[in-house]
């Protein structure tokens, strides 16, 4: 509880103790204070209930949802309402979120500095809504416009990037990998969009090279990632790598933020498995792509490496965490379902 938040709660108490009256006036007086705390802040008790549902009662999983509703009709702080958003952008219904994000928008935009770092994730937030809908061009064009803005927040660029490649935009999308590269300042996700482009540009060896790299020293835990490896490894015609990799991404959590459905991996596996390897084979194989001249790519590093500032715990989340939502102590941008996120929050928690 911050400071503010605890002697708004203590002063009327101390002065209900300190009035001129009888001590059941004062009780009275007390717990009607009491009574009128929790009603105002009830938004924060369908929050936290609907995490517990949701966390520990699988029965109850759509209830959960109905109660982080409520929650955000009573109304709750804006960092808290983003979390939520983020959470519904991820696993329920981005309608949801979408409308989050546009109201803290509008109750932020033009606002003091100290307002920025909401405001700029509740765009991104909106941007990835914007994908979802199949609006593409919009939400690139947002990020754009944060992305010039020179904003010291990783995530800009790794979503921009990735969206920029799915539009097979790719040489605005390799300006943003190597600025991230030489910048040092990679994550991750970044990481296999670097690798996802040298496969579209079929580099197909050095892919190979840096999702080798990346999934020997990191716990992985984006189906995303595996999915663009296991493309790589069976377009050099190695099946059985390719197959494990789909594999493990089964195993893993889907969100609607992805560009590959758990169905799309099943279906890439089932012909894997068939031996379907014409259907499986990117068309790389008709060019002369392994000639010495077209396993290069023009880079001014010499050989590939993972950015050396990078951390494990960078990007993404400990699967096995659970969600928990504490009014006053909880961190409102790094919610364990957070996948996308992975900045430094904690200035807003207050």
């Amino acid at each position: 509880m911050d400071n503010l938040t605890l002697l708004m709660f203590i002063a009327p108490i101390v002065f209900f103790l300190l009035l001129p009256v009888s001590a059941i006036i004062k009780t009275i007086l007390i717990v009607l204070f009491l009574f009128a705390m929790l009603y105002f802040k009830r938004g924060y008790y369908y929050i936290i209930r609907g995490t517990h549902l949701i966390n520990n009662h699988p029965s109850e999983y759509e209830r959960g949802w109905i109660f982080y509703e409520k929650g955000l009709k009573c109304g709750v702080s804006n960092g808290t309402a983003l979390a939520v958003a983020n959470l519904f952008l991820q696993r329920n219904d981005a309608e949801i979120a979408h409308k989050v994000y546009n109201s803290i928008i509008k109750k932020k935009e033009g606002k003091s500095s100290k307002d920025a770092l909401i405001l700029n994730n509740a765009k991104i937030g909106k941007a990835e809504a914007l994908w979802i809908f199949g609006e593409r061009e919009k939400a690139v064009e947002l990020l754009y416009k944060l992305y010039n803005k020179n904003i010291p927040d990783r995530n800009i660029g790794t979503i921009l990037s990735g969206y920029l490649l799915k539009l097979d935009r790719l040489e605005e999308a390799q300006h943003i990998i190597d600025d991230a590269f030489k910048n040092r300042s990679e994550t991750v996700k970044m990481v296999d969009n670097r690798g996802y482009y040298y496969y579209l540009k079929g580099f197909l060896k050095d892919s190979e090279t840096l999702y080798d790299k990346l999934l020997e020293n990191r716990a992985v835990k984006s189906p995303e990632t595996l999915y663009h490896a296991s493309l790589v490894a069976i377009s050099l015609g190695d099946d059985d790598k390719g197959k494990n990799y789909l594999t493990e991404a089964l195993k893993l959590p889907f969100y609607k933020t992805y560009d590959v459905t758990k169905e799309e991996i099943e279906e890439l596996l089932n012909q894997a498995n068939s031996n379907l390897d014409d259907n499986l084979v990117f068309d790389f194989y008709d060019t002369d792509m392994f000639e010495d001249e077209a396993q290069s790519v023009d880079r001014d590093y010499e050989e590939i490496e993972l950015n050396s500032l990078l951390d494990p715990d960078d990007y993404y989340y400990d699967e096995e965490e659970e969600m928990e939502i504490d009014e006053d102590e909880y961190s409102l941008f790094e919610s364990t379902l957070l996948d996308e996120y992975e900045d430094d929050y904690e200035e807003l928690s207050n």
